[in-house]
């Protein structure tokens, strides 16, 4: 989910200011503020209080004809990182307990379950949108959709290695390929390699590779310079 804009279209839609949604909400007025920035992300008590405020202020607005209609908002696990390069053991990560995260539901997967992972690293901060270290990403699980592979899909894809011991999470650009298929980093660190696979999503090296989700929505942070004045 994007955050800040749900955040933003709370305090449009009831005419508060960040303090006014801060009593409403039994928070600090710094949280509001930093969540309507993308700065940060409610978790436990204050994600469900956000859930709820959504609904009632957001799904009870009449439609404007004019305006379209927004994605429903879920409460979904979050799935975990994905970072590129980063292989870890998969026993220790099924048995970490996630936080659970607001996302909007695309509309045009209804059906499909909505996966939310925090990016770690710039494998994809030179993507369009970038998709920087810290930013959030989400989108139906690919499993759960028909959906045919194109060129420029972002997509998050699973490596395994040591017989499925060890598994990695990133996300890449799609390439197409008459032969296969190429999972693009695009990044300005040129260590990033693109990763190749025959159309059985085998790796040559032996890893073998799988889609998980489709990107759809990319929440990024809000960068302060620091020294700077207003």
């Amino acid at each position: 989910m994007n955050v800040a804009a749900t955040v933003n279209a709370i305090l449009k839609a009831k005419g508060w200011i960040h303090q006014d949604m801060a009593d409403a909400m039994g928070v600090s007025q710094p949280a509001v503020t930093r969540w309507a920035a993308g700065k940060s992300f409610p978790r436990g008590e204050s994600y469900v209080k956000l859930m709820e405020l959504a609904k009632s202020v957001l799904e009870d607005e009449p439609v404007d004809e004019a305006r379209p209609v927004r994605a429903a908002l879920v409460s979904t696990p979050l799935s975990g990182q994905v970072s590129a390069g980063l292989f870890q053991e998969v026993d220790e990560l099924e048995n970490q307990d996630p936080d659970e995260v607001l996302a909007q539901r695309d509309p045009r997967y209804p059906r499909a379950r909505t996966l939310v992972f925090d990016v770690g690293g710039n494998s994809m901060n030179a993507f369009d949108p970038p998709i920087p270290d810290g930013s959030r990403v989400s989108g139906p699980a690919f499993e759960d959709i028909n959906e045919k592979l194109q060129n420029g899909m972002a997509v998050v894809i699973e490596r395994r290695s040591a017989d499925g011991q060890m598994r990695e999470w990133s996300v890449k650009e799609l390439e197409v390929r008459d032969d296969g298929y190429t999972f693009h980093p695009r990044s300005t660190d040129p260590r990033y390699k693109p990763i190749l696979v025959d159309t059985n999503l085998q790796a040559d090296d032996g890893k073998t590779v799988e889609i998980i989700a489709l990107v759809v929505d990319v929440t990024r942070p809000v960068r302060w310079r620091s020294g700077s004045s207003r």
